[in-house]
């Protein structure tokens, strides 16, 4: 495949994993907090959160539309990955250790994709 059509599908991949991820959070919160380990006693902040994935997942597409970059992908995918093991580390549920490696490896793969894309832009440019 193609860089660039590699890197396309890297980014719709990853921008359809947080809108789902957005989605359960805003329509299953109760069921999805029960099930991480969770217990709240106002869905709000997770609901919240569903909404800021949304918003996430779209700028990770109008950014690479718009720009050929994926540069967001990675800043958010490191920043979520420190977040999570910062916060596993101080004792969250075990869904929060799961979802810093699938974070985690988000990232290593947006790096090796992003890197794909440039060394072939190098050999044609």
């Amino acid at each position: 495949m193609a860089p660039e059509r590699l890197k396309a599908a890297y980014v719709w991949c990853i921008a359809i994993h947080s809108y789902g991820v957005g989605l359960a959070l805003i329509f299953l919160t109760e069921w999805g907090l029960r099930f991480g380990g969770f217990e709240a006693e106002s869905y709000f902040f997770a609901r919240q959160g569903g909404v800021f994935h949304l918003l996430v997942a779209t700028v990770y597409v109008v950014e690479f539309r718009r720009y050929g970059t994926m540069d967001f992908i990675v800043l958010a995918k490191a920043a979520a990955a420190v977040f999570l093991f910062t916060s596993a580390a101080m004792g969250e549920p075990w869904v929060v250790v799961l979802s810093g490696l699938g974070d985690g490896l988000m990232l290593a793969a947006a790096l090796v994709v992003r890197r794909l894309g440039r060394a072939d832009a190098s050999q044609h440019g």
